[in-house]
């Protein structure tokens, strides 16, 4: 297969066929599970899992990125006027969301106001312009993120975010909100400006930027179903919740169709509505509000019923509605996941972040339909500044996923012909706990009693980090991993010794994720102080 990292990309107009790259693209992935499977039969047959299927569209998207290179053409015609986006669909195939129940938001009231807007509660920070660059993703996650600190926070770094991201597309080629989860849990978030944006038009003054923080974490990120139910009524529960009753602005990916009938300006208002099922594919924004009265009428296609969320956009203050749109509670285009950046912490809470997963969660890993329950498990070496660990952070795929998490110091460390084999559940138990998580998404576990694990001061000195996760709605890949894939995530890499997984648990019966040999590694973090 041809390199695909070389291709600039701005995702926003619709996919042309391109089936022969998309079978060549397919394939190789195919290839890729097949390697993986044969691997895994050669150490413990019994104990190696598997991968989920990827998102279609992914496939399709990737398939079109490489058509793009053979023949040289522009993977997305930008129409006249129009303005670059940036959104790569997901890895994951999140249609599994479907098969359990619907609302799936925590906290919900009894009923909701006709309408709201989160910018009378000056829960919104200012618009912002990503000019001639496709980073439209970076902005929709930022912007949930400041509206859980402002009025103290106005605005971080999307620079930074493009700028290290790490995985194969360039820092304006596109992302999306998986890539910048990764990328903010892996690495913390900048104030804007301590790193400021460099993209923005040149007819576009340089918005003041200030921020109390110089830095933060994420401990949490919900992840909510939206768009359209199988009987085609919106699903408006999930995003009212957060924008109400959290007051947290909710990032999430559509089809922007510019200089068609979708998007018209009427009674001096800018108003989308997509009737094609493109779900997610395109363009990242952030909803800030709802209106339940607002008039079908005033989209250029009517719906097929009243009722908007309104929109902030990232192009700047002189498009739309000073930077903002209506978008119909009934657009197809609407992507079936959302996200909610809730959980923001201090640069300063912890001073060492222990991982493997920079990239964070590209696959689902398990044993497939009827096996809910699997374990995870990844091995450290103790830092002076972070040999007290207060915390430990996951992804869960479902809402409701229960956990057990434990931290084992001195793990029992030997060596073979390719490396470190190490036992994550033979060392001391220090601590154990048990939960469940009410969202999916990216969660983390607050240990009720820190631990301090030994320094990592030879290569027999190791920690572990073990949690058992099962899905409470039966899906049966319930462990997040990052991996590679082609033209995406070429740079995971996975030596031996470093991340484990298990059907059961059970002393000797874990299985080396290094074994795949495609970069396989479990998402779990811990993080630490150095007292």
């Amino acid at each position: 297969m041809c390199n695909l990292r070389r291709i600039k990309f701005n995702c926003g107009g619709p996919y042309s066929t391109g089936v022969p790259a998309f079978r060549s693209t397919l394939a190789a992935l195919v290839v890729i599970s097949l390697l993986f499977v044969l691997s895994a039969g050669a150490a413990r047959a019994q104990e190696a899992g598997h991968v989920a299927p990827l998102n279609a569209r992914f496939l399709e998207y990737m398939g079109q990125k490489q058509a793009a290179e053979l023949t040289g053409a522009p993977l997305v015609t930008i129409p006249p006027g129009g303005r670059p986006t940036g959104h790569i669909p997901s890895t994951i195939d999140f249609s599994y969301l479907r098969a359990s129940a619907v609302p799936r938001a925590t906290g919900k009231v009894a009923s909701y106001p006709a309408s709201f807007d989160l910018r009378s509660v000056n829960k919104v920070s200012p618009v912002r312009d990503q000019g001639d660059c496709g980073s439209c993703w970076s902005f929709g996650a930022l912007a949930s993120v400041e509206s859980v600190l402002m009025p103290t926070v106005t605005s971080f770094s999307e620079q930074f975010i493009i700028d290290t991201h790490g995985f194969d597309p360039g820092p304006c080629d596109g992302g999306n909100e998986l890539m910048a989860i990764a990328n903010m849990a892996g690495h913390g978030i900048f104030a804007e400006n301590l790193y400021p944006y460099q993209y923005w038009w040149p007819t576009e003054y340089m918005p003041a930027t200030s921020s109390a923080w110089a830095g933060a974490y994420i401990s949490s990120v919900q992840l909510i179903v939206a768009g359209l139910d199988s009987n085609g009524n919106p699903i408006t529960t999930n995003i009212k919740n957060a924008l109400y009753s959290e007051q947290n602005a909710v990032t999430v990916g559509f089809m922007v169709d510019q200089g068609s009938p979708y998007l018209v300006e009427t009674n001096g208002q800018w108003c989308y509505y997509n009737n094609t099922n493109t779900m997610g594919d395109g363009h990242v924004v952030a909803i800030i509000g709802w209106d339940d009265n607002f008039p079908a009428s005033n989209f250029g296609i009517q719906p097929p019923g009243k009722g908007a969320y309104l929109v902030k956009n990232s192009w700047g203050t002189f498009w739309g509605n000073s930077g903002y749109f209506w978008m119909s509670y009934y657009d197809k285009s609407l992507g079936t996941e959302a996200w909610v950046f809730n959980g923001v912490l201090p640069a300063s809470t912890y001073s060492w972040t222990y991982q493997h997963d920079p990239l964070g969660w590209v696959y689902n890993y398990g044993w497939g339909s009827g096996r809910p329950t699997a374990w995870m498990a990844n091995v450290f070496k103790g830092s002076p500044n972070g040999k007290v660990i207060r915390a430990v952070s996951f992804y869960t795929v479902d809402p409701g996923t229960q956990y057990s998490v434990e931290i084992y110091d001195s793990c029992p460390t030997s060596y073979s012909p390719s490396g470190a084999v190490v036992n994550p559940v033979g060392g001391k138990l220090l601590y154990s706990s048990s939960g469940a998580f009410a969202s999916a998404g990216y969660n983390t576990h607050h240990l009720s009693t820190p631990v301090t694990v030994s320094l990592g001061t030879s290569p027999d000195v190791n920690f572990s980090v073990v949690v058992k996760l099962t899905d409470t709605h039966g899906y049966g890949w319930p462990i997040p991993i990052q991996g590679q894939v082609s033209g995406y995530t070429d740079r995971s890499y996975a030596p031996y010794g470093q991340s484990y997984v298990s059907l059961t648990g059970a002393v000797g019966a874990w299985y080396d994720l290094a074994n795949a040999k495609q970069g396989f590694k479990a998402c779990l973090k811990a993080f630490g102080t150095p007292n």
